[in-house]
């Protein structure tokens, strides 16, 4: 079987959602689309993901007129990527074939280019998570995240 998806889901448009949110849901899209078909026969017909990827391109995209993402959304598929489930290396595996068979970055060259403009040996990268869920919970205060680093780097503690 042959489907599409246009990612059309309102919680999972980039105004709403972060981008991560974004890609997480095409890959398990995709993988819906697997584990129903047995193939990875599908066309993504998504801006905020065509914009970045190089997804498959296909020669007649009126072949592809099974519409996956309403089924998935109707089937209750279960989000392996919630970060309150447990990890399954079965589902990763899988995940991980989808994203390198079907999402291939664009101009790879650009972002590597970009990554060395600003990071070296003496970088320290910070990844803040509640940025994008501020109705979850607070956002992190800039001061208690450099008082943290600091401590950490006093330390010399490893996370």
């Amino acid at each position: 079987m042959k489907s599409f998806f246009k990612n059309t889901h309102p919680s999972m448009q980039l105004n709403s959602s972060g981008f991560g949110a974004v890609i997480n849901n095409a890959i398990n899209i995709c993988r819906y689309h697997y584990y129903k078909f047995g193939n990875l026969d599908i066309y993504i017909d998504a801006p905020e993901i065509n914009n970045i990827f190089d997804t498959p391109v296909v020669k007649n995209i009126f072949e592809y007129n099974y519409d996956i993402e309403k089924d998935f959304n109707s089937a209750n598929f279960e989000n392996s990527s919630n970060a309150h489930i447990l990890c399954d290396k079965e589902k990763i595996i899988i995940k991980n074939k989808i994203y390198n068979d079907i999402f291939k970055l664009k101009d790879i060259e650009l972002y590597r280019a970009e990554k060395e403009k600003f990071i070296t040996d003496k970088t320290l990268s910070v990844h803040v998570r509640g940025t994008d869920k501020k109705i979850e919970i607070k956002p992190p205060e800039p001061n208690d995240i450099i008082n943290h680093i600091t401590k950490i780097y006093a330390g010399k503690t490893r996370y």
